[in-house]
């Protein structure tokens, strides 16, 4: 019999409620990028501005339920004041469907039906989830966009050592010890997700579908602007959340504007294992949830950026 996940014990869920961080490392993103988002493709002034302050006390904000998406790009009514959003890789509806087809015993019969189930999961648990589209329409999601053509599970083999150290590393600091999650797990997340990406018949909607599926499933909509100014890679291991708003309207500057891509892996790790304990499962499965979730993210970086980016671990 397995042991359940006790959502009773607070020292596996709870986190520091601090709203300091700091960068605590620095990790590559490697080479063999596919993407074109990257610190070189600013003013080196502006680069700098971004990759300095990427851990300003300024810009962080109090946990929060509300989630969207990791893109550095705002809304056109974006304000400094309003409340900030953790972010996550094309929102929950996204990375929670992605993270589950790569798990041994997934039982999604398409990849609709994931999106519809990891929607309705975290708007269940109390979450307000967003899905995007942008100036192009409201497929505008890189994520959804690269979910859809099952790229980033087919590239994680092929840069299986880069992503498996980086997920590896953030899954220690997340405070994920070898006991529950070791190198070997790592390696089946990647291959489960590469031979379902194979699967023909389980890709059965379009990005715009995909959006659609979504929005039905109890997700809000919101569209950003603008290009992709990204510079740097904010991976947050802390609880809180970052104010994207405030840091894109201080970090327009003469020389052009600076913009981030940022990830609350602390606060997904904490929802997670919540989620999961709530369902009477164990530690060890929520570990390979938050792993397989990170996978996706890491994917979805090496597919968007190039080789000039990495990635701030701040906690």
């Amino acid at each position: 019999m397995k042991e359940q996940l006790n959502p009773a014990q607070p020292e596996e869920l709870e986190m520091s409620q601090t709203l300091s961080v700091s960068v605590m490392a620095t990790l590559e993103l490697g080479s063999g990028n596919d993407g074109s988002i990257g610190p070189d493709q600013l003013h080196p002034n502006v680069a700098k501005a971004v990759i300095d302050d990427i851990a300003n006390p300024e810009y962080v904000a109090p946990s929060t339920n509300k989630w969207i998406c990791v893109d550095g790009r705002v809304t056109p009514e974006a304000r400094r004041e309003d409340e900030a959003a953790h972010q996550i890789a094309g929102g929950r509806s996204f990375t929670d469907a992605m993270a589950r087809i790569m798990q041994d015993e997934d039982s999604s019969a398409t990849y609709g039906q994931a999106i519809t189930t990891a929607t309705q999961k975290a708007v269940e648990a109390g979450k307000e989830v967003y899905v995007h589209g942008d100036d192009g329409g409201r497929a505008g999601c890189g994520a959804n966009k690269l979910a859809v053509s099952t790229a980033v599970l087919t590239n994680n083999v092929r840069n299986a050592a880069v992503v498996g150290e980086t997920v590896i590393a953030t899954c220690r600091a997340l405070g994920i010890d070898e006991q529950l999650l070791a190198d070997e797990d790592i390696t089946r997340l990647i291959t489960n997700g590469a031979d379902r990406a194979h699967d023909q018949s389980f890709w059965d909607v379009t990005p715009e579908e995909a959006i659609a599926v979504a929005i039905a499933a109890g997700a809000k909509y919101e569209q950003y602007t603008g290009k992709h100014l990204e510079a740097d890679i904010r991976a947050d291991i802390s609880p809180n959340a970052f104010n994207k708003a405030a840091f894109v309207e201080d970090h327009k500057l003469d020389q052009g504007e600076g913009q981030a891509f940022s990830a609350s892996f602390g606060a997904y790790k904490a929802d997670i294992y919540e989620q999961v304990a709530a369902e009477g499962g164990t530690e060890k499965e929520a570990a390979l949830l938050v792993a397989a979730a990170l996978l996706y993210n890491v994917g979805v970086c090496k597919a968007l950026n190039n080789n000039s980016t990495k990635i701030s671990v701040v906690g």
